[in-house]
């Protein structure tokens, strides 16, 4: 698979782009008081994250070692784009309390899904307090990525970039912010 500099470009910035949009998203369900749902986001916008660090570390791998089809086959390989515990280890390979391959996964699916085990129903419930650690984890991540999602295929970071960058966070800290006021 070869894939133009540009393709990898809009990945990149296509990927942080939504990565935001998802945390916004789980700021506002916080902020209605569905904290199931917006710690699911979260792990989304983190899934998210860890695609974009990815991509990028394909670009940097094509950069040094040339071989752009090796680098993309690999890229899109069912075990690494397609698999949703991988992108969680990209994001964040330490984790809220160092990653353990699955745990990641587990929450959102509980968060998300309605299941039996053990002689009981199981439903979606999330206490607020650990939402909010979630959303506040994944606020961090892009915070860290900085302008990742928009430096190009060769990682060009420039004033304008970190600034687009930080307008970004800083937009979300608001959203966050917003969210996490006590209501009267």
């Amino acid at each position: 698979m070869r894939l133009a500099n540009k393709t990898l470009e809009r990945l990149k910035e296509k990927s942080y782009m939504n990565a935001v949009r998802l945390l916004r998203d789980a700021c506002l369900l916080f902020g209605k008081d569905s904290y199931a749902t917006a710690l699911a986001l979260a792990v989304l916008s983190q899934e998210e994250i860890g695609k974009l660090k990815m991509v990028d570390h394909i670009c940097d791998d094509i950069i040094l070692n040339g071989n752009r089809s090796h680098f993309t086959k690999h890229l899109f390989s069912r075990d690494m784009f397609y698999r949703h515990i991988n992108k969680q280890a990209w994001a964040d390979e330490f984790g809220l309390d160092k990653f353990v391959p699955g745990r990641l996964e587990k929450t959102k699916q509980d968060a998300l899904y309605v299941d039996y085990g053990s002689g009981r129903v199981r439903h979606p419930s999330v206490n607020k307090k650990k939402s909010l650690r979630y959303i506040r984890h994944t606020l961090h991540l892009i915070a860290d990525v900085g302008d990742l999602g928009f430096n190009g295929f060769e990682c060009a970071s420039t004033a304008a970039t970190r600034r687009r960058a930080r307008k970004i966070v800083s937009e979300l800290s608001r959203h966050f912010a917003d969210a996490t006021v006590k209501k009267p």
